[in-house]
């Protein structure tokens, strides 16, 4: 049976659409032995979608509230998903989730999952209409970030793809773009960090596969990562999404375990 935990939970504290309580009850409901939250850390560049400064203390405080009133019923951490443009300090956290959201150039800032407009005009106002250096670009912020930040966990490794269904943008089967992904992907394996297999682009219809793709994926068994098995969640019903699918996909490949944060400290699980 597929592990039932899940360390990547967003609340409406951002762009959630449930509070934390509520998505505890969602998992306790689904048999979760634990959920972590991880809400969007306070961003300077991007208010929109980042814990405000004012609700970071608010927001501390009641995941670690909701841990004691769910004690002994469901295992409660408090982390932060940290964009890799705009670090946050991790003091009081039980672990924390890096991710790149963006790519900087010409001193603006462009959201790779946003839209695809925002994508393409990133495309041709910040490279010139030269795709090959954005995804170098990308691919060489996320392996900074994973060198320089060393998270817990690494979220959703090839975001630059969810946009990108059908090669809309770039070929991803190119062998340039493999070996730019797998070079990146390496780094980061080699900092230690947690590689999530993320479900949250299929919950939203963007992706047919998980990130990583899976010719990522076949790369981080080869390598022996450590991986865990998240759902990006933002809603109650996509807490688990698609889980015994991608876990049976994984088991499939060969993976053999998740990693799992326990009381001291992440611990690899049966798959």
């Amino acid at each position: 049976m597929t592990p039932r935990f899940n360390l990547h939970t967003h609340t409406n504290y951002v762009d959630g659409k449930n509070t934390a309580e509520e998505m505890i009850r969602a998992a306790i409901a689904k048999g979760f032995t634990s959920l972590g939250f991880s809400e969007h850390a306070y961003t300077s560049f991007d208010p929109v979608y980042s814990l405000s400064r004012e609700n970071v203390g608010k927001y501390y405080a009641e995941i670690r509230a909701l841990a004691q009133k769910y004690k002994g019923t469901i295992d409660i951490y408090l982390g932060l998903e940290m964009d890799g443009m705009d670090p946050q300090p991790t003091d009081g956290l039980d672990y924390f989730i890096a991710s790149m959201h963006w790519v900087h150039v010409n001193d603006r800032y462009y959201a790779v999952d946003a839209r695809p407009d925002v994508l393409r005009a990133c495309i041709d106002e910040g490279f010139g209409g030269d795709v090959s250096q954005l995804l170098r670009a990308f691919y060489t912020s996320v392996a900074n970030m994973a060198v320089s930040l060393k998270p817990d966990i690494l979220g959703h490794f090839d975001l630059i793809c969810k946009l990108n269904e059908g090669n809309r943008f770039f070929d991803e089967t190119a062998p340039f773009y493999q070996s730019l992904a797998i070079e990146a992907l390496d780094t980061a394996i080699d900092t230690g960090a947690i590689i999530e297999v993320n479900t949250g682009g299929m919950a939203r219809g963007y992706r047919k596969f998980p990130y990583p793709a899976p010719f990522l994926l076949r790369h981080l068994l080869e390598r022996k990562a450590p991986i865990t098995l998240t759902s990006d969640a933002h809603t109650v019903e996509t807490i688990d999404f698609a889980f015994d699918r991608v876990a049976a996909m994984l088991r499939e490949m060969g993976f053999k375990q998740l990693m799992a944060l326990g009381g001291t400290g992440f611990v690899p699980v049966p798959l």
